[in-house]
């Protein structure tokens, strides 16, 4: 026999929960404020998503699925990869910025949790790892077509530009400018192209 049918729109209930845990980190987001936030019963809550660190995890995991998104659709972007890297860089910090010093929700859980929860912990890696594998196809195609020196270390600048990107968006979360933060950035493109 089935159970009730969910009276909710669980997308869209997930993504109030992820905007909280965000907002709030996990350990200062109380089951109570998830259901207020989400507007979603108890039972429903906990019959859909199972327990707070559940619930969790599958905002987490909705927030790495968006990320990924940005970051392969920049990949696909035609033009020129370097640029197109920078752009995404760009893009991320200024949106980082107008999110009210939240910052990375990778990156915060990474702070918050990481130390104390190794499956959190390796699933921030392995994310971390997708982030070079896309900045080291970039990397391949400004080889390939001319913008970089064929015996450039792939590997090695697509994981600089993801250490420098976490450094960059962590510090959107003090309210430095945007503009330093593009200065920042326009430096770490330039040196990777001498």
């Amino acid at each position: 026999m089935a159970g009730p049918s969910k009276q909710f729109d669980q997308h869209q209930a997930l993504d109030k929960a992820l905007q909280l845990f965000w907002k709030q980190g996990y350990e200062s987001t109380s089951m109570q404020e998830l259901v207020d936030v989400m507007g979603v019963n108890r039972a429903s809550l906990y019959q859909t998503y199972g327990n707070k660190y559940d619930l969790y995890l599958a905002s987490f995991n909705r927030y790495i699925d968006a990320t990924l998104n940005t970051f392969n659709q920049a990949l696909k972007t035609p033009g020129p990869a370097l640029e197109n890297a920078q752009t995404l860089f760009q893009n991320l910090v200024q949106h980082s910025l107008e999110g009210g010093l939240q910052g990375c929700f990778i990156n915060n859980t990474a702070v918050e949790l990481g130390a104390h929860d190794q499956e959190l912990a390796q699933r921030i890696r392995d994310v971390w790892v997708k982030f070079e594998d896309v900045f080291a196809q970039m990397i391949q195609r400004a080889v390939d077509e001319g913008e970089l020196k064929n015996d450039a270390d792939v590997r090695q600048i697509a994981q600089l530009l993801n250490t420098n990107l976490q450094g960059l968006i962590i510090q959107t979360k003090t309210n430095i400018s945007q503009e330093k933060l593009f200065d920042s950035i326009e430096l770490i493109f330039r040196l990777i192209r001498e």
